[in-house]
């Protein structure tokens, strides 16, 4: 993991006098295969950069040119074998110098901005979680959820099996 960001902007871009005006680091700590993707302008060129696919406990990294414009930057998720979907999308004016991390499942996946470095001394992060609420009501305002309402009293209970 990239910590020291100093160290990283002085590095040169291959064979290039180009300097490292920033980087986008993707940490996937989530239950499913990802893959990113960055996009910028530099100069007249529009150049586009996609990671290999990202497993479990796996980071990619891109580097961004000093004078790159209109980055954007995008990461998917794999539902099956060749099909993606994108959980998020941003664009950036400047240059960033920004870390992101994957958790979640795969249908649940989440992308999260982090501070660069922040899991140094601590191997396993613990998501924010997501819990529907447990009150969630169905149309004409009957409770869905079968340990709140008794067979009698929920229309919908047919859908549930009971254990």
């Amino acid at each position: 993991m990239y910590t020291n960001v100093e160290g990283v902007k002085e590095t040169k871009v291959k064979n290039k006098d180009t300097e490292i005006g920033g980087f986008i680091q993707v940490t996937n700590k989530g239950a499913f295969v990802a893959r990113a993707r960055v996009i910028y302008i530099l100069g007249t060129k529009v150049i586009e950069k996609q990671s290999p696919d990202i497993p479990v406990l796996q980071s990619a990294f891109f580097a961004i040119p000093d004078n790159a414009t209109k980055v954007t930057f995008n990461v998917d998720v794999a539902l099956f074998f060749g099909t993606w979907a994108t959980i998020y999308w941003g664009t950036f004016e400047d240059v960033p110098s920004i870390c992101y991390e994957l958790y979640g499942t795969t249908f649940f996946a989440r992308c999260l901005e982090v501070p660069c470095g922040s899991n140094d001394n601590n191997p396993n992060p613990v998501p924010p979680v997501i819990i529907p609420p447990y009150n969630y009501c169905c149309p004409y305002r009957y409770c869905c959820n079968h340990c709140c309402n008794s067979e009698v009293n929920n229309p919908y209970s047919y859908y549930y099996n009971y254990f």
